[in-house]
């Protein structure tokens, strides 16, 4: 801290080590409870855009059924017919933010980021641009871009920041915290 050696005998431990032991575990718990909490949601948020497009059925909405239950592939095989049936920029631009999504459910980041990537080039709003940016940075992310993610994160809060709908202005604070947290643990508020 000071850069003053401890007056303290040699293999006593001080205040201040174990004041910098408990802060270091703290950061490594609080960073190792978002990268938790960021990965269920993540999962959650894949799962229900592709139960929402009706490309992916969990077994809890089913009763257990297994029969109604989509592989990953099945569903990368349904975006896939989903892509090549769409009409309009935006029916393709959700249709291949659903192959994305199958894509990263299957844990193929690169191709979900080509995916991502068309989507964004066909999305015409700022929930579409926003969604597939969002996308983008998870791909980036699983793929362990970080520096690439946290720039398309940067993306997504910027359109948040500009919008005019509450619902897209209440995740400002998610995305600051979330790119904040990436920057590295001293741009974490509250910590």
């Amino acid at each position: 801290m000071s850069g003053k050696k401890s007056s303290a005998p040699e293999g006593l431990v001080t205040s201040d080590a174990v004041y910098r032991g408990h802060l270091g575990r703290k950061l490594l718990m609080v960073f190792g409870a978002v990268v938790i909490i960021a990965g269920a949601a993540y999962y959650v948020t894949s799962q229900h855009t592709l139960q929402k497009l009706g490309l992916f059925t969990d077994k809890s909405t089913t009763g257990g059924n297994n029969q109604a239950t989509m592989t990953p592939q099945q569903a990368i095989n349904q975006a896939k017919d989903q892509v090549s049936s769409a009409q309009t920029p935006k029916d393709k631009a959700s249709a291949y933010q659903a192959l994305g999504a199958a894509y990263m459910t299957d844990n193929q980041p690169a191709q979900a980021l080509q995916s991502y990537q068309t989507s964004l080039s066909d999305a015409q709003d700022t929930t579409s641009k926003a969604a597939a940016l969002s996308g983008i940075a998870d791909a980036y992310l699983q793929s362990g871009q970080k520096q690439q993610a946290i720039t398309a994160y940067q993306q997504v809060l910027a359109l948040y920041q500009q919008s005019s709908d509450p619902n897209l202005q209440a995740l400002v604070p998610k995305y600051q915290n979330l790119i904040a947290e990436l920057q590295g643990p001293d741009n974490v508020p509250g910590t």
